[in-house]
């Protein structure tokens, strides 16, 4: 608490009123001497003699205390009845909800509009298929804001030579998942000479799970469109130890895309 800046404040308003100090202390019943004592921040009123020059310098205690006058609508709340007090609060609550309820409005629509915008067209999900009749297998391809992931599982040779003795052999297989020129994943298995094993058998054991991190500098499956370059190539050598290569289309083709508001 200013004892100065209370002092100062009720100078001035004495001095308003056209009051000497004298003349001052003879209203509250003290002497001049005291009010000098207020006005050079020295000493203050007592709570008794308070509110009685509060009366007579027309402000209020909380002006007083704080050492300054309030804003005019301030003063005329103290000189407002208790029901005229409350019929004032009740109209500024309702004011004060309205205000309120625009706020969350508006900070809910920001938030929506800002996770949309963060999510818009970032989630996708592919499907992989194979053009080769003779092969056939199951994939996804996914994005998503933290990772990309090419799944693919399922592959199987179902060619005429299926189940009969002409089906090709392996005594070394490889597998190249490419994005244009560029090897994304890689698969190898080579065998015994008495372990040849059919093409079917070996394919149905195939499975190739790719994760790319966006965190990281790779990012090949980023680049992929649909019905882009995308290819899965098989080379073997068979039981005549002849080379065979047999190059796979994938074909992409969307299955889920968050480019939409609501689902």
């Amino acid at each position: 608490m200013d004892l100065v800046k209370i002092g100062n404040f009720i100078a001035k308003k004495r001095k308003e009123k056209n009051l000497t100090q004298d003349q001052l202390g003879e209203l509250m019943g003290i002497s001049g001497k005291s009010v000098s004592k207020w006005e050079r921040g020295l000493n203050m009123p007592d709570i008794e003699k308070l509110e009685k020059l509060c009366n007579i310098l027309n402000v209020n205690v909380i002006e007083i205390l704080n050492g300054e006058e309030k804003c005019a609508e301030l003063n005329n709340l103290f000189n407002l009845s208790f029901f005229d007090i409350l019929k004032r609060y009740i109209k500024n609550s309702k004011r004060n909800y309205v205000i309120i309820f625009l706020f969350l409005f508006i900070f809910i629509f920001l938030f929506s509009l800002l996770f949309t915008l963060g999510n818009y067209n970032q989630n996708k999900v592919y499907s992989i298929t194979s053009d080769n009749f003779d092969y056939s297998l199951n994939g996804y391809l996914i994005f998503n804001q933290e990772q990309n992931l090419i799944i693919i599982s399922d592959l199987s040779y179902q060619g005429n030579l299926l189940g009969t003795s002409d089906e090709p052999q392996l005594s070394n297989l490889k597998i190249l998942l490419k994005y244009g020129d560029d090897i994304i994943a890689s698969f190898n298995e080579k065998f015994n000479s008495n372990e040849n094993k059919y093409l079917s058998e070996i394919l149905n054991d195939f499975s190739i799970t790719v994760e790319e991190n966006k965190e990281n500098n790779s990012n090949i499956i980023t680049k992929i469109k649909e019905n882009d370059s995308l290819f899965l190539l098989i080379e073997y050598f068979d039981s005549n130890n002849e080379v065979n290569t047999i190059n796979i289309k994938l074909n992409l083709k969307e299955k889920f895309s968050s480019n939409r508001f609501f689902y």
